[in-house]
């Protein structure tokens, strides 16, 4: 019973993984930056209200916990932040990208691709250990990616960009310890909404004149988010 909850939510995150492709497809016609734009944006505010209503504990907390620490451990913290919102960013903006103008197929491969790189960056970059039973799993794996990708190599490609960016900011996030999770991704959001704030006005022209992309998206909000 007790590793019950366990496997609740690992089905329950491959499920609603598997359900996106539903999500995004109704909405395949306008720019992935423009549903990149509302994705974050929508995102942004919404952890930002919950992190200032339920959270304000816990937002001293990190910010005591990231002053008491030595100067080149802030330096770290910093580097890993920034990269970890650069790699999630990245990660949104491909899969959205291939999804929409690419094929599902390709990004459903990305999330079987995604452990075997996640897998294969923690042992070379973190030096977790692998047992050869786990290896023999590596290997079946990618076996059966490389037999799926046979007939379409290109999609194959894709999967692994989506893959990696996301293996990339796991592994990163790795390394970031002793801070509240909430409040992290919180950050790493903000940081992509204020980075792709400045392009709004310039990629962001159909977005903010067809408010039938609002309408569209309404019903499925909480599947982006």
């Amino acid at each position: 019973m007790k590793t019950t909850k366990y496997y609740i939510a690992a089905i329950s995150a491959f499920t609603t993984w598997g359900l996106f492709s539903l999500v995004l497809r109704p909405i395949h016609e306008y720019p992935s930056l423009d549903i990149l734009f509302f994705r974050v944006f929508s995102c942004s505010i919404l952890m930002l209200l919950i992190a200032l209503l339920f959270k304000r504990k816990q937002i001293k907390e990190t910010i005591e916990i990231f002053k008491a620490l030595p100067k080149s451990e802030k330096r770290k913290s910093i580097l890993l932040n920034i990269g970890g919102s650069a790699f999630l960013m990245g990660n949104w903006f491909t899969y959205i990208y291939v999804m929409n103008h690419v094929s599902v197929k390709a990004t459903s491969l990305a999330y079987l691709v995604c452990p075997i790189l996640t897998t294969i960056l923690a042992y070379f970059i973190l030096h977790e250990k692998l047992s050869k039973t786990q290896w023999i799993s590596v290997g079946l794996s990618i076996s059966g990616c490389v037999l799926l990708s046979y007939a379409a190599i290109m999609d194959m490609v894709f999967s692994i960009i989506i893959g990696l960016t996301y293996a990339s900011y796991l592994v990163s996030q790795r390394a970031n310890k002793g801070f509240d999770k909430f409040i992290v991704l919180t950050f790493h959001i903000t940081l992509a909404a204020l980075v792709l704030l400045p392009f709004y006005p310039v990629f962001g022209d159909r977005f903010q004149r067809n408010l039938s992309f609002i309408s569209a998206l309404k019903p499925l909000q909480l599947y982006l988010l």
